[in-house]
Protein backbone atom coordinates (compact mmCIF):
# COMPACT_ATOMS: atom_id res chain seq x y z
CA UNK A 1 0.00 0.00 0.00
CA UNK A 2 1.35 3.39 -0.97
CA UNK A 3 -1.68 5.61 -0.39
CA UNK A 4 -5.37 4.96 0.19
CA UNK A 5 -8.29 7.22 0.97
CA UNK A 6 -11.63 5.79 1.95
CA UNK A 7 -13.02 2.42 3.00
CA UNK A 8 -14.68 -0.61 1.45
CA UNK A 9 -17.68 1.70 0.87
CA UNK A 10 -15.67 3.86 -1.54
CA UNK A 11 -12.39 5.59 -2.17
CA UNK A 12 -9.17 5.17 -4.11
CA UNK A 13 -5.88 3.40 -3.59
CA UNK A 14 -2.42 3.21 -5.17
CA UNK A 15 -0.56 0.03 -4.26
CA UNK A 16 1.89 -2.63 -5.41
CA UNK A 17 0.76 -6.23 -5.85
CA UNK A 18 2.66 -9.05 -7.56
CA UNK A 19 5.35 -6.51 -8.53
CA UNK A 20 2.83 -4.37 -10.46
CA UNK A 21 1.79 -0.82 -9.70
CA UNK A 22 -2.00 -0.72 -9.25
CA UNK A 23 -4.56 2.06 -9.01
CA UNK A 24 -8.08 1.23 -7.96
CA UNK A 25 -11.11 3.43 -7.63
CA UNK A 26 -13.98 2.00 -5.59
CA UNK A 27 -17.28 3.72 -6.30
CA UNK A 28 -19.56 3.31 -3.28
CA UNK A 29 -18.62 -0.37 -3.02
CA UNK A 30 -20.70 -1.00 -6.16
CA UNK A 31 -18.24 -0.69 -9.04
CA UNK A 32 -14.48 -0.54 -9.41
CA UNK A 33 -11.99 0.74 -11.94
CA UNK A 34 -8.57 -0.90 -11.81
CA UNK A 35 -5.44 0.13 -13.71
CA UNK A 36 -2.43 -2.23 -13.58
CA UNK A 37 1.06 -1.44 -14.83
CA UNK A 38 2.06 -3.26 -18.00
CA UNK A 39 5.58 -3.73 -16.59
CA UNK A 40 6.83 -5.38 -13.43
CA UNK A 41 8.43 -3.03 -10.96
CA UNK A 42 12.23 -3.07 -10.98
CA UNK A 43 14.13 -3.52 -7.74
CA UNK A 44 15.72 -0.57 -6.00
CA UNK A 45 14.74 3.04 -5.70
CA UNK A 46 12.10 4.36 -8.13
CA UNK A 47 9.42 6.98 -8.51
CA UNK A 48 5.84 5.73 -8.86
CA UNK A 49 3.06 8.05 -10.02
CA UNK A 50 -0.63 8.21 -10.77
CA UNK A 51 -2.05 11.03 -12.85
CA UNK A 52 -5.60 11.92 -13.84
CA UNK A 53 -5.94 14.00 -17.00
CA UNK A 54 -9.38 15.56 -17.20
CA UNK A 55 -11.25 15.64 -20.51
CA UNK A 56 -11.22 18.98 -22.33
CA UNK A 57 -14.60 20.06 -20.95
CA UNK A 58 -13.74 21.14 -17.41
CA UNK A 59 -17.31 20.70 -16.15
CA UNK A 60 -16.98 16.96 -16.77
CA UNK A 61 -15.19 14.74 -14.27
CA UNK A 62 -14.16 12.14 -16.84
CA UNK A 63 -10.70 11.67 -18.26
CA UNK A 64 -7.73 9.29 -18.41
CA UNK A 65 -6.04 7.71 -15.38
CA UNK A 66 -2.34 7.00 -15.95
CA UNK A 67 0.35 5.08 -14.07
CA UNK A 68 4.07 5.86 -14.35
CA UNK A 69 7.26 4.16 -13.22
CA UNK A 70 10.21 6.56 -13.22
CA UNK A 71 8.33 8.85 -15.60
CA UNK A 72 7.47 6.11 -18.13
CA UNK A 73 3.80 5.54 -18.90
CA UNK A 74 3.03 1.93 -17.91
CA UNK A 75 -0.77 1.90 -17.75
CA UNK A 76 -3.80 3.97 -18.59
CA UNK A 77 -7.56 3.73 -18.69
CA UNK A 78 -10.54 5.95 -19.45
CA UNK A 79 -12.36 6.86 -16.24
CA UNK A 80 -15.86 8.21 -16.57
CA UNK A 81 -16.17 10.00 -13.25
CA UNK A 82 -12.89 10.41 -11.38
CA UNK A 83 -13.16 11.81 -7.92
CA UNK A 84 -10.67 12.32 -5.15
CA UNK A 85 -13.33 12.44 -2.50
CA UNK A 86 -13.49 9.23 -0.51
CA UNK A 87 -16.62 9.96 1.46
CA UNK A 88 -14.50 9.93 4.60
CA UNK A 89 -11.62 11.90 5.98
CA UNK A 90 -9.08 9.10 6.38
CA UNK A 91 -5.95 8.89 4.25
CA UNK A 92 -3.53 6.05 4.87
CA UNK A 93 0.13 6.01 3.82
CA UNK A 94 2.02 2.71 3.80
CA UNK A 95 -0.97 0.61 4.86
CA UNK A 96 -4.76 0.55 4.49
CA UNK A 97 -6.75 -0.17 7.60
CA UNK A 98 -9.09 -0.97 9.17
CA UNK A 99 -11.47 -1.09 6.18
CA UNK A 100 -9.57 -1.65 2.90
CA UNK A 101 -10.61 0.23 -0.25
CA UNK A 102 -9.72 -2.75 -2.48
CA UNK A 103 -10.86 -6.35 -2.46
CA UNK A 104 -7.42 -7.29 -3.85
CA UNK A 105 -5.82 -7.21 -0.39
CA UNK A 106 -6.60 -7.55 3.29
CA UNK A 107 -5.93 -4.87 5.88
CA UNK A 108 -3.51 -3.63 6.87
CA UNK A 109 -1.58 -4.59 3.66
CA UNK A 110 1.60 -2.85 4.81
CA UNK A 111 4.11 -1.66 2.23
CA UNK A 112 7.31 -3.64 2.78
CA UNK A 113 9.71 -1.20 1.14
CA UNK A 114 10.59 2.35 2.12
CA UNK A 115 8.36 5.24 1.14
CA UNK A 116 10.47 8.38 1.04
CA UNK A 117 7.78 10.83 -0.01
CA UNK A 118 4.12 10.97 -1.02
CA UNK A 119 2.95 14.06 -2.86
CA UNK A 120 -0.60 14.80 -3.95
CA UNK A 121 -1.32 17.65 -6.34
CA UNK A 122 -4.94 18.47 -7.12
CA UNK A 123 -5.58 20.91 -9.93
Amino acid sequence: MIIAAGTREGGYTLYVKDRRLMYERNIAGISRDIIASSELLPTGRMELSYEFVRDAIKAQRSGIGRLYIDGRLVGEQKLTQETFSSGSDNVDIGQNSPSPVSQAYQAPFKFTGTILKVRAVLE
